[in-house]
């Protein structure tokens, strides 16, 4: 199990944060390529999640940051190699500020 401060995963660095978003789901995927169906379950636990997952196209710096961060956690999450030995829980309370792709 990994506790994940939303605002730890975030890096100054360009691609960095995404990265970082990467490594977390690192574990699960190889113990999913090794091992199948009979792979451990993973459990990611983000708190303040709100912070890394705001509504995409709601940051008005241009840069598109936050943007990719969502699309990566949710490519990782059910992209076309979705893991099904992951357990991912996010707490908020801003629930209004998160994308919606992550409510469903």
């Amino acid at each position: 199990m990994q506790v994940v401060n939303g605002p730890e995963v975030l890096s100054k660095f360009v691609g960095e944060t995404e990265k970082n978003v990467r490594d977390l789901f690192a574990d699960a995927e190889n113990d999913q390529k090794t091992r199948g169906d009979q792979s451990d379950l993973h459990i990611i636990i983000f708190d303040e999640i709100d912070a890394i997952c705001k509504t995409r196209g709601s940051t008005r710096d241009g840069t598109g940051v936050h943007d990719s961060i969502v699309n990566q956690l949710l490519t990782k999450i059910d992209g076309v190699e979705a893991l099904n030995n992951i357990l991912l829980i996010g707490m908020t309370n801003r629930k209004d500020l998160l994308d919606e792709a992550l409510l469903r």
